[in-house]
């Protein structure tokens, strides 16, 4: 298989922009059409981003349509990627993307994956926090032995992990995290813990929901930590999709994997620039462009038609 040199990488629901995207991309109105044909009880971008704060299911259902919407407008300018990859929900604008889901059964996705989360039992009410500064195993020890019990969630590189834990224990965990050096802790604005052991009834919810669907193989490489392989049949796809509800996303695996694979340039469809962030601490040895506006989406396209005339 060839090298997968341009990858496009898929947010999850904290890309809510604070700049209205109305006017972020203003300048591409097929944006604003396709987010409107994608989440239409959300309204239009200007109505989105006045929902703001948002409870989880808003987030995630607009950043889905948005960033989907983001890589329609490079898509039908010529920029294909060579893979594709989704950090937690992208993963479901990923396989839209590629074309292995429509777009509307991807909000489907979206809307099943939400209600079947939320009607997983857990012992209290959970957060969930970043952690900057500390290793997994030293996060790993100072959840020791929490009742209920608390998870490391996300790894997005050796020392920015996203931890889910009982809420009453949040103040004195990000005392104990200061005091062992962390660099910053913080509050995420998720209504319930993400990928724990306990949503495995919502895995095996999701996974007999995509079953349903008419799924096609994508056009380019899904990449996912759970899989060593590129992925690109429906089946596949699924399994993946499923299990990172109730398991931890290795999201620096997922990096990792590609740029041994031989990526060398990361398109991050984020319009906060979080995404990109995430990747340049990962590796400085890859290209990484955020797409932030219609500013960039014309700086890419005018980028890919000089090198297409050489």
């Amino acid at each position: 298989m060839p090298a997968p040199r341009t990858v496009f990488l898929y947010p999850g629901q904290g890309a809510v922009p604070e700049t209205n995207p109305a006017e972020l991309f203003e300048g591409h109105p097929e944006i604003a059409e396709d987010f409107s044909a994608y989440a239409p009880d959300l309204g239009d971008l200007a109505d989105f981003h006045q929902a703001a704060p948002m409870d989880d299911y808003t987030a995630q259902r607009g950043v889905y349509a948005l960033t989907l919407a983001m890589s329609n407008a490079l898509m039908r300018r010529g920029l294909t990627p060579d893979a594709l990859g989704g950090h937690s929900l992208g993963v479901y604008a990923a396989w839209a993307g590629g074309g292995g889901l429509a777009p509307h059964d991807g909000a489907r996705v979206v809307r099943h994956a939400y209600d079947a989360i939320a009607a997983c039992p857990m012992e209290d009410e959970y957060a969930v926090l970043a952690v900057i500064g500390l290793s997994r195993d030293e996060i790993g020890t100072l959840l020791g032995d929490m009742t209920p019990p608390a998870w490391v969630s996300v790894i997005n590189n050796r020392r920015q992990l996203l931890v889910s834990l009982p809420r009453p224990h949040v103040s004195k965990f990000m005392d104990n995290c200061t005091a062992a050096g962390a660099l910053r802790t913080m509050r995420l604005p998720f209504e319930r813990a993400c990928h724990v052991p306990p949503h495995e009834a919502a895995t095996t919810s999701l996974r007999a929901m995509l079953d349903g669907l008419d799924i096609a193989p994508t056009r380019m490489p899904l990449y996912s930590s759970l899989r060593p392989e590129p992925l690109h049949e429906p089946a596949d796809i699924a399994d993946v999709v499923s299990w990172q509800l109730s398991r931890p996303l290795d999201w620096l695996g997922t990096v990792n994997r590609l740029i041994l694979a031989g990526a060398e340039r990361f398109v991050c469809l984020d319009p906060t620039m979080t995404l990109a962030r995430i990747v340049l601490w990962i590796s400085r040895k890859v290209e990484v462009v955020g797409v932030t506006s219609s500013r960039d989406i014309d700086s890419l396209t005018h980028e890919f038609c000089n090198a297409e005339q050489l």
